[in-house]
């Protein structure tokens, strides 16, 4: 699922988590950004974008996603993020859970 409303002059910071859990760390992440004037993306899974409805009024593009536990297609999945990171014209991407193999995966994008 993609939803993006891009802006070429404003800085764009994309919050990542696969992971399914660390709302807690997202929310008070993206105030500040969106206090600053920064757009937010946030690259997640289905099932923490709608435990967080709140997270609509700050996000400005979602890439949403789901880890299969299968290498080979979780590759592909992070590949994916990564051409909608590109797309996005993110300057600073924001892992919030940097262990597993698809965060590395995304990182070797």
């Amino acid at each position: 699922m993609l939803k993006s409303t891009q802006e070429n002059t404003i800085e764009t910071i994309a919050l990542v988590e696969v992971g399914g859990s660390h709302d807690e760390c997202l929310l008070s992440q993206m105030h500040a950004l969106k206090n600053s004037g920064r757009r937010v993306v946030l690259v997640c899974t289905p099932e923490l974008k709608d435990r967080n409805p709140v997270f609509e009024e700050y996000v400005d593009g979602y890439f949403i996603t789901s880890i299969t536990g299968n290498g080979c297609k979780d590759v592909g999945i992070m590949r994916a993020a990564w051409k909608f990171i590109k797309h996005e014209n993110v300057s600073k991407v924001v892992l919030n859970t940097a262990q597993g193999h698809h965060v590395r995966n995304l990182c070797w994008m």
